[in-house]
């Protein structure tokens, strides 16, 4: 049953990693069973031709919905387009994507106080705040965050959303294993001086 706490996103990731461990257990079911009744190497062929198809599109759907919750993807697509003086900022979530996938030099960083220039900046920037990560290392031993700087966010986000637009991106990042929640504020219209 899967648990309600989890967002919808999640929800269905684990359903299709379920499916595909469920497709995993039948090819070693029948693996044995051939094992057991000797089976013909034609229906042996038959077999593995089957489970080998079942495998790669079960590994595909999975593949897709991992893609899509890929919170670097869906920053990228909010922030379109980006003009070349735009200022961008990674706070703690210092993804390598991100210059790729928004074609644009970032500055990362794990100090508040140069995130803070930036939010004071009267230039175009976008700001990209860690605000909790779900490690999968980390989870067997909790349920809390690994990180979590939600009350450190959550300030910053309440000083500056006047001025600011303000979205909250959570995914999957594959290249950590772990589930991230992120706040994103912009000022992409700088103020002439």
């Amino acid at each position: 049953m899967p648990r309600s706490d989890l967002p919808a996103e999640m929800r269905t990731l684990a359903h299709h990693g379920l499916t595909l461990l469920r497709t995993l257990s039948v090819a070693a079911a029948l693996v044995m069973l051939a094992a057991y009744f000797h089976w013909s190497a034609w229906m042996k062929r038959l077999v593995a031709v089957v489970l080998l198809l079942g495998f790669c599109f079960n590994t595909q759907r999975v593949a897709e919905k991992m893609r899509q919750l890929h919170p670097t993807l869906l920053i990228a697509e909010r922030l379109k387009p980006l003009s070349q003086d735009t200022q961008l900022v990674g706070w703690h979530y210092q993804e390598p994507s991100l210059i790729y996938y928004t074609d644009h030099a970032w500055k990362f960083t794990s100090t508040l106080d140069t995130a803070r220039r930036q939010l004071s900046s009267s230039k175009a920037h976008a700001v990209v705040l860690l605000r909790r990560e779900w490690t999968l290392g980390y989870s067997w031993r909790s349920s809390a965050p690994e990180r979590d700087f939600s009350s450190e966010v959550d300030a910053l986000k309440q000083q500056h959303e006047s001025v600011h637009q303000c979205f909250t991106v959570q995914g999957f990042n594959a290249a950590r294993s772990s589930w991230v929640e992120l706040v994103v504020l912009t000022h992409l219209k700088s103020e002439s001086p």
